[in-house]
């Protein structure tokens, strides 16, 4: 059985926050909007002035859609950091687990480089088979990115704009040479990340029958 990495129950959860974090921004953006125009209801006078006329024509409508582009992209930062999080602790959970049904010494993970560590550890120390196809590059790649918004407050790297470009329809160069990270890219990377983990069941099903549940 294969209960004690349960990635698909952490899937549906951070679905379910991209769907919260978009909603959010979309009503966020509404309301500002309908502000605006309230604003202008109760102030008519002010089109009668060509320069108030520019201003709520032009520089607000701008100002709302600058605003909250940067909005989603912060939410969309702090999901990637967050769904890279879990990864890495789920897999050094994983490690722990098999090590101790094999009654080796208890692992202890670098505080950097996690995926790579564990990726080596399933293959040396436990004698795995690990993934190394798409869903294992879609992790890499992620990785890269939660990096570079870390290190490097969301600007492009070397690497990661060789991923990005290979990944247009999710990942784009924005303003301030920052990536933007288009909405579609959490489910894909959730989705890939869910594929890594059957991937790595199907081709060790045997070591993983008397693994614990993780614990709640």
């Amino acid at each position: 059985m294969w209960l004690y990495f349960d990635f698909e129950s952490d899937s549906w959860e951070l679905i379910a926050l991209l769907g919260f974090i978009e909603n959010s921004i979309r009503a966020a953006h509404d309301e500002e909007q309908a502000a605006l125009a309230r604003f202008v209801n109760a102030n008519p006078e002010l089109l009668q002035e060509s320069r108030w006329v520019g201003f709520i024509a032009r520089h607000e409508p701008e100002r709302i859609r600058r605003t909250f582009e940067e909005f989603r992209r912060l939410l969309l930062y702090g999901f990637i950091g967050t769904v890279c999080s879990i990864v890495e602790t789920r897999l050094v959970e994983l490690c722990k687990a098999v090590a101790r049904l094999d009654k080796l010494q208890e692992p202890a993970p670098p505080r950097r480089g996690v995926l790579e560590w564990a990726k080596e550890y399933m293959k040396d120390s436990l004698s795995l088979q690990v993934p190394s196809g798409q869903a294992w590059e879609a992790i890499m790649g992620l990785k890269n990115i939660r990096n570079a918004i870390v290190h490097e407050d969301g600007r492009m790297t070397r690497v990661l704009d060789q991923y990005a470009k290979r990944h247009q329809e999710h990942l784009e160069l924005g303003e301030a040479d920052r990536l933007n990270i288009r909405p579609a890219y959490g489910e894909y990377i959730v989705k890939k990340i869910v594929a890594f983990f059957e991937e790595l069941r199907s081709l060790n099903e045997g070591s993983f029958e008397k693994v614990p549940v993780r614990p709640a």
